[in-house]
């Protein structure tokens, strides 16, 4: 009975210890805002190749940091962005879900709707809403990061995927094929066109429509099939995406399967 009591004791002893709100310190101001955000930085770099609770505690640390920038410099509203971005990834990184999302949702309300970090923010969201099971919350920040004016249409298309591919999860077949087809309008060159196209006939497949489906995989592939046979960079690549298209398979489950 002791030892059991010493053993209990000596969990709660490490998980008061490896608390991140036993280890945060209080803020410290630096010089600048642009100091503040390089000794950020250096706090979070120093966090690489640490284990446990010294990596834990030098996380805590980094996202003190990138909160001191909120805290002292709220006028500086792009570097609060980014700040507040920063300290929201290392969060998320030490299992700190909640805390994460706040940061996220601050980064976004203080960035403008210019600002890729604004988009960045609505992706993280949707990715922490997804991941627990939100669906509708999810969609409506996959939504708001392909919206966005004037950021990388990389974004904008990390908005659409992630979108077609949460209502594919959701087996909202005819929004997930407009969807998909919307993102291969936007798409960023063959490799990104053929990973849209590929969703897009899963969509189909979902919707019951087998030979249309089946059409649509068999133009695919005849169109992209002198560019993936190039022998350059490329053409390795897509090549590559093209042998790892899900399409394919589901198509042929279906056939298995009598349609």
């Amino acid at each position: 009975m002791v030892r059991r009591f010493e053993s209990w004791g000596l969990a709660l002893l490490l998980m008061l210890v490896c608390s991140p709100s036993a280890i945060s310190q209080e803020l410290v101001k630096a010089e600048s805002v642009e100091a503040q955000m390089a000794l950020a930085q250096q706090a979070k770099a120093k966090a690489r190749g640490l284990r446990g609770v010294p990596r834990l505690t030098q996380m805590q640390e980094a996202a003190d940091a990138f909160q001191a920038v909120a805290r002292f410099w709220p006028k500086q509203k792009e570097v609060v962005a980014e700040a507040c971005f920063r300290r929201g990834e290392i969060l998320r990184s030490m299992g700190e879900v909640g805390a994460a999302r706040g940061s996220f949702e601050e980064a976004a309300a203080v960035g403008r709707k210019g600002m890729d970090f604004t988009v960045r923010s609505y992706l993280e969201l949707g990715h922490l809403c997804r991941r627990a099971f939100e669906h509708e919350e999810a969609l409506a920040f996959y939504r708001k990061a392909r919206d966005c004016k004037k950021v990388s249409l990389r974004y904008n298309n990390d908005g659409r995927e992630w979108l077609t591919r949460m209502l594919l999860e959701i087996f909202s077949w005819k929004e997930a094929r407009l969807a998909a087809r919307d993102w291969e309008k936007h798409a960023e060159g063959p490799v990104e066109e053929v990973k849209a196209r590929d969703l897009q006939i899963l969509a189909w497949l979902g919707l019951g429509e087998w030979r249309k489906a089946e059409k649509e995989l068999e133009r695919l592939q005849k169109s992209m099939l002198r560019m993936a046979s190039a022998p350059t960079r490329e053409g390795k690549q897509l090549k590559k995406a093209l042998e790892g298209m899900k399409a394919p398979d589901a198509i042929e489950l279906a056939r298995t399967n009598g349609r």
